[in-house]
């Protein structure tokens, strides 16, 4: 990731550890599909103090995932919500 010249700082931090996170997942079992929206959530807890500062990075990928269809937008706006509640209880 770190090769990319043309992405932003912020948008390298946020896929390091969205990866990280999912190569964790994966290492234990195979994650299905239909089980992305609890990963994204589940996400927003245990990275919580990692993902201050990247509420926009967070949300280009929901939409990105809610383009391609893995996400439904109520998925998104769960995730999103579940994202604020876990940032402000960090403060």
């Amino acid at each position: 990731m770190d090769t990319y010249i043309n992405v932003c700082r912020s948008d390298k931090e946020f896929f390091k550890l969205w990866n990280g996170y999912m190569h964790d997942i994966n290492m234990r079992r195979i994650m299905p599909i239909k089980e992305l929206p609890k990963v994204c959530i589940k996400f927003t807890y245990d990275c919580a103090n990692e993902l201050k500062n990247m509420r926009e990075n967070f949300l280009m990928h929901l939409l990105t995932l809610t383009e391609y269809s893995l996400l439904s937008t109520n998925d998104l706006c769960i995730a999103m919500q579940e994202f604020d509640k876990n940032q402000s209880n960090l403060t």
